[in-house]
């Protein structure tokens, strides 16, 4: 149902937003304060899709659940540091103690924005999924292979819900052509 259309545009879009992990790197569970040595697996073809992003002039936001030291012990072992010049990532934003909203908020702040209208929002929790729907994100797109059954993520605002993130440039080309703007589905 539509209570405001609401066009969407790929050409607004400036940044894509993701969780760092169950969106774009799964970290063996409980080894909480050893992430040096956890196992750490970039999910299939993430990176992929960070290239096709930024070659789209599209800058890579990661937020992390963890604090400073562990996420930079992550983002090491994954090569994705954002100083690096072969890194495809432009910063990382530590969530902490701070509200989803709140996080997110700083993130539009982080690029010069007022809100995330030019940003495309790729969450595998509801928080962040409302957060960004709140923020009247360019897309609220909902990933369901992350920490959050497909089924509870449904339940939440979104534009869509994608089983794989190779979909995305697939959804972006066939959906939200740069030359034909679409009308959001549910808001």
């Amino acid at each position: 149902m539509i209570d405001n259309p609401k066009f969407l545009h790929l050409g607004r879009a400036k940044i894509a937003i993701f969780r760092l992990t169950g969106c774009c790197a799964y970290i063996q569970e409980d080894m909480s304060g050893y992430y040096r040595t956890a196992a750490i697996e970039k999910v299939t073809q993430i990176e992929f899709i960070f290239k096709w992003l930024n070659q789209r002039g599209i800058s890579i936001c990661l937020i992390s659940d963890y604090n400073r030291i562990d996420t930079q012990h992550i983002l090491d072992r994954l090569s994705w540091s954002p100083k690096s010049e072969s890194s495809y990532i432009d910063a990382v934003l530590i969530r902490g103690n701070r509200s989803a909203l709140l996080c997110l908020r700083e993130v539009a702040q982080l690029y010069g924005f007022q809100n995330l209208r030019s940003g495309i929002c790729l969450f595998d929790q509801l928080v962040l999924l409302e957060a960004s729907w709140r923020l009247e994100s360019l897309l609220t797109i909902g990933l369901t292979y992350g920490s959050t059954p497909p089924r509870i993520l449904a339940q939440k605002p979104h534009h869509i819900l994608l089983d794989s993130i190779v979909e995305l440039p697939n959804f972006i080309t066939r959906k939200l052509a740069l030359s034909k703007p679409i009308i959001a589905s549910s808001r």
